[in-house]
């Protein structure tokens, strides 16, 4: 596998896992799917089998549909991906996936698998290190294999740097909320015992307090409305110039079998003309 990304996210692993990746995540791969144009969006609840759930893991499926913004071909796909999730003893989780978009062209030749680990800081306990490596697997042979290739792995080292991006700003303000929150909670216990005695200067501290709480949310409220509405105006571009590379090097290749057919009929031609020559010299001398 080719890694294309690393970060460090300012959570635990636990954390990691319960905002991103669990039943019912805060910020789940539903929702980076919907704010970033993907639409019919289905994420099954994780599974566990009958077997040791150690060895095993979990897995669950998603299902939806991104937009392609190509030229031709179809204006979006279906996505299918199957992921599996494993805990090893050192508190390290994995999450691998397998990719298939079924409505492109060559759709059924091939699949991306990817594979998230999440490992605890060495240094920091409340933060944790993501790797993201990831693979094209070929179930066809095909011409394009080195082209679908390399715009597979440039189209989703693209996505993910996207997602680490959306995932932190929303870190960001759930914890600037959350700091609010305690903030406006815990201002009371400040009045000193000669306001507690000043009914008025109480009222008027108390109307100041609540203009504040009041203000600072509404700040959070905007700066997570205008980060929703930005990520939802970026769209998934999955293989999108495959196809258009694909119909220049067909044209291509037309171009030079129609110049190689009219070599051959030039060639098919002089032949010809210096056949007729000496046949028509033959002629004349058997007349003599």
């Amino acid at each position: 596998m080719i890694q294309v990304l690393e970060e460090v996210f300012l959570v635990s692993v636990d954390t990691f896992m319960q905002t991103f990746f669990m039943d019912n995540a805060s910020f789940g791969m539903d929702v980076f799917g919907e704010q970033t144009g993907s639409t019919e969006m289905t994420v099954n609840p994780w599974t566990t089998s009958l077997e040791d759930e150690k060895l095993f893991g979990s897995t669950r499926s998603l299902q939806f549909r991104v937009p392609i913004d190509a030229p031709i071909g179809p204006k979006s796909s279906q996505v299918d991906v199957l992921q599996c999730l494993k805990e090893s003893e050192n508190g390290v989780r994995v999450v691998e996936s397998s990719t298939r978009l079924v409505d492109i062209p060559y759709g059924d030749y091939f699949s991306v698998e990817d594979r998230w680990t999440i490992v605890p800081h060495s240094s920091n306990p409340d933060s944790c290190k993501l790797f993201i490596e990831l693979k094209v697997v070929f179930g066809k042979s095909t011409f394009w294999k080195k082209t679908i290739e390399a715009r597979a792995i440039s189209d989703n080292r693209a996505k993910w740097k996207k997602w680490v991006g959306m995932a932190k700003k929303f870190l960001d303000v759930r914890d600037l909320n959350d700091n609010t929150k305690c903030a406006s909670k815990s201002f009371p216990a400040s009045i000193t015992p000669s306001e507690k005695t000043a009914p008025d200067k109480i009222i008027s501290h108390g109307s100041v307090a609540r203009r504040r709480s009041r203000s600072k949310p509404s700040h959070c409220h905007r700066c997570s409305t205008a980060a929703v509405e930005g990520a939802r105006t970026a769209s998934v571009k999955v293989l999108p110039w495959v196809l258009v590379l694909i119909l220049f090097l067909v044209v291509l290749r037309l171009q030079m079998t129609l110049l190689s057919i009219e070599r051959y009929l030039l060639d098919n031609t002089e032949l010809i003309g210096d056949f007729q020559k000496q046949l028509s010299s033959l002629q004349a001398k058997g007349c003599q």
